[in-house]
């Protein structure tokens, strides 16, 4: 079996942005309502990664939030530095970025996460890390 590691820059601040995402600014509340928004027509499945709390060095990182066709799923979590998205449907299509997590099959897990944490490599998946700096509100789609 071989055993991957997963990015150790969990306390670094990323670059985010990309297609499919839209945004608006805070008002102070220190939290960002994030909308994972599923615009395919089949159900995909999403994995995430945030800070556990504003300021904290601990990061969730949690899956699968099951999302139907055409509908949204929300989730709250602070705002002070970026969070890492990755989906997958039933049909082998995924999305995701560069950033390298190890998520659980069949889930659903959660758990903090740790530098020093390694996974089997075909649990390791390649994140989108979105920044969500003072924002209240951040959509993200998930496109054909």
């Amino acid at each position: 079996m071989a055993l991957a590691s997963i990015s150790p820059a969990w306390s670094q601040t990323h670059p985010g942005g990309g297609g499919g995402y839209t945004s608006k600014p805070s008002s102070g509340s220190g939290m960002v309502n994030v909308h994972l928004c599923n615009k395919t027509s089949l159900k995909i499945y999403v994995a995430l990664g945030y800070r556990e709390s504003i300021g904290s060095n601990n990061w969730i990182v949690e899956g699968w939030k099951n999302i139907s066709p055409y509908s949204c799923f929300d989730i709250r979590v602070p705002n002070d530095s970026v969070i890492y998205d990755y989906a997958e449907d039933d049909e082998d299509g995924s999305w995701g970025g560069d950033f390298q997590l190890c998520v659980q099959h069949p889930g659903p897990f959660r758990r903090v996460n740790s530098g020093d944490y390694t996974c089997d490599a075909k649990e390791l998946k390649g994140f989108a890390t979105v920044d969500v700096t003072g924002l209240a509100d951040k959509t993200v789609n998930f496109n054909p």
